[in-house]
């Protein structure tokens, strides 16, 4: 609820609602934050990546929502509202074909690309939805295989 969100923020449900003018108006709002700030998060990852490799964009943009899923461990937020909107649900899709052609863009096998990213989602899934399926080692180990993975690849 906006009351929730106000309480949890230290703010009046006032202040919330003179930058929102409502719930969705705020989720969509977060969506829009978390893309810009993915891209300006993933950007000292992909300076530290040589030029020469292939899949930089996807290894980058892969160990930024990597460490976003471990940093998360011990919060999972409620995505419900995000599913159950048709608006919030193609705002968080609009964002997933963009990502999807920057990293897919320029190397030779797309669908590599689309293939971890299928595999992050799944990760993303069983992290925010089913926490006690996968322990936090094996998902860790699983991370490291598939950035092994995609430095093979190079």
């Amino acid at each position: 609820t906006i009351d929730g969100i106000a309480a949890e923020a230290g703010i009046s449900k006032g202040g919330v609602l003179y930058y929102f003018s409502n719930k969705q108006d705020l989720l969509l709002g977060m969506v829009e934050r978390y893309e810009v700030d993915f891209y300006r998060r993933r950007q000292p990852i992909l300076d530290k990546i040589p030029e020469t490799v292939v899949h930089r964009r996807l290894k980058a943009t892969t160990m930024l929502m990597l460490a976003d899923m471990k940093a998360a461990d011990d919060s999972v937020p409620n995505f419900q509202s995000v599913l159950d909107d048709a608006t919030l649900r193609k705002r968080v899709g609009d964002f997933k074909k963009r990502l999807y052609k920057d990293i897919t863009e320029g190397i030779p096998q797309p669908e590599v690309a689309i293939m971890v990213m299928y595999m992050i989602d799944g990760f993303w899934m069983n992290t925010n939805f089913s926490p006690s399926v996968v322990t936090k080692t094996q998902r860790n180990n699983a991370f490291k295989a598939l950035l092994d993975y995609l430095d093979s690849l190079s």
